[in-house]
């Protein structure tokens, strides 16, 4: 039986080929990636994923942003009584793990961030797709009081350790307790800068002027000498 075209394709068929489209490059890595094979793992025709996603740069970018949706569910928590800089740091670690489906998901991450540097097309899907991940720390980095641009730069070194350390991790140069000590480790010491840099510059900014001083010349109390007659 013939599968049915686009208009009649099950709902989730992309989805689908997503979670399939991910499973290879944690098996077999970017370069090693068939799309006829994430076809026959998706269960769909390879018509089908160039319907969805037209190319393979397409389908490596959809990738990219699925991965980053995956991880923030899993990363995300509601609300609780730890303090802005406590969930920061758990959020960055819980980026690394041995939970289902999280090393697969870094792997993919950083197999497509490797390749952008010898394929062009990836670059500005990667970046935007950096860009959501580190907004995701604004609100926090906010209530901090951190200005704008502090902010900007502190998510970046943040979400760059992340992606340093788990590169290590996943080549097995780091086992996973170690991998999240030193995510939090590194991550406290950003954030203790960042507020330590803003402490400074609030410091100096209600610092009272600064007065010359008035230099006066030394008045003589000698008493003045009589003359000897």
């Amino acid at each position: 039986m013939r599968e049915a075209g686009p208009t009649m394709a099950k709902p989730d068929a992309s989805a689908r080929i997503l979670e399939a489209t991910r499973e290879e490059i944690a098996e077999n890595g970017v370069r090693g990636l068939r799309v006829q094979n994430v076809a026959k793992r998706a269960g769909v025709s390879l018509g089908l994923v160039y319907y969805h996603f037209e190319d393979r740069a397409g389908l490596l970018t959809a990738t990219i942003d699925s991965v980053n949706q995956a991880v923030e569910e899993r990363v995300l928590h509601p609300a609780t009584d730890d303090d802005d800089v406590d969930t920061i740091i758990d959020q960055l670690v819980g980026e690394v793990g041995d939970a289902a489906g999280l090393r697969g998901d870094s792997v993919v991450w950083n197999e497509i961030r490797a390749i952008a540097v010898f394929e062009a097309e990836l670059r500005d899907p990667l970046a935007a797709t950096t860009q959501e991940w580190e907004k995701r720390f604004g609100p926090l980095l906010r209530s901090l009081g951190l200005t704008e641009a502090v902010v900007a730069e502190t998510a970046t070194l943040l979400t760059v350790l992340v992606e340093g350390i788990s590169g290590r991790w996943l080549s097995d140069q780091l086992d996973t307790a170690e991998a999240q000590r030193l995510i939090r480790r590194g991550a406290a010491s950003i954030l203790d800068a960042a507020t330590a840099r803003e402490t400074t510059r609030e410091s100096a900014a209600t610092a009272p002027p600064a007065t010359a001083e008035t230099t006066t010349q030394p008045t003589s109390t000698a008493t003045p000498q009589t003359p000897q007659g």
